[in-house]
């Protein structure tokens, strides 16, 4: 049996790469690259999320193991996330990641897997930028290690 009360945990989609971000907005010319905002979940984040809890609550409900009580501003169109502290659900984890992913190639990703940025033979990047997709914990962990394992790489290129 369940227990009287569930929080679910959820991710959205990856970021958009940066160098896209600009265009995604409008924005062109020059300032293209540049971001002068902060690009937090995107709709199709929400649609993901609101989906995911309709599907969950539905299965619950068709199995008669419990129901679903979607919080009012998941269900809002526009989407609009709640104030931190608000009382209104517990929405964590605003960490920026994705946006400088990580791919063997240039065309999918901006760095590789030694955190080099593709094309640039001295240019590295570390965070959780370089991530392919977000998770649902914390990144500071994974941040630490792939920064280790960075300053590894460079140490043992630096001896050689």
């Amino acid at each position: 049996m369940l227990p009287a009360s569930v929080e679910v945990v959820a991710a959205g989609f990856r970021s958009q790469d940066l160098s896209q971000a600009g265009l995604t907005r409008g924005i062109t010319g020059a300032k293209s690259c540049r971001v002068s905002e902060i690009f937090w979940l995107i709709d199709a984040d929400y649609r993901s999320i609101r989906t995911a809890a309709l599907a969950f609550g539905a299965h619950l409900a068709e199995q008669d193991t419990g129901r679903v009580r979607m919080r009012a501003w998941l269900l809002r169109e526009p989407t609009v996330l709640p104030e931190i502290e608000s009382g209104d659900g517990i929405v964590d984890g605003r960490q920026h990641m994705c946006t400088t992913r990580m791919s063997a190639d240039p065309r999918t990703g901006v760095v590789n897997a030694d955190c080099r940025v593709h094309g640039i033979a001295n240019l590295y990047l570390g965070g959780s930028s370089v991530f392919a997709t977000p998770g649902f914990a914390k990144p500071t962990f994974t941040i630490v290690q792939l920064a280790l394992r960075l300053g590894d790489h460079l140490g043992d290129k630096l001896t050689r």
